[in-house]
């Protein structure tokens, strides 16, 4: 995903995501099962969903977030 968008807002973002503090951070697993499933949705475009207007990998990040479209099982 990270290929796809400028540089410097690729860093931004994994910069943030390493900032979350471990006890509000989604497992590695989970990310990535989020991820994946976002990928495959038809609002995902570029590392945003088009539905809400949020950077997936940094929802995806957060444990407590949910899809708003109730696409992510956890």
């Amino acid at each position: 995903m990270w290929d796809t968008m400028p540089s410097k807002m690729a860093d931004y973002l994994e910069t943030y995501i390493e900032g979350i503090p471990e006890d509000e951070k989604a497992e590695n697993s989970l990310i990535e099962e989020r991820l994946a499933c976002c990928k495959t949705c038809k609002h995902f475009q570029e590392g945003i969903c088009r539905a809400c207007g949020c950077f997936v990998s940094l929802r995806a990040a957060v444990k407590r977030q949910k899809c708003p479209y109730k696409k992510w099982n956890k």
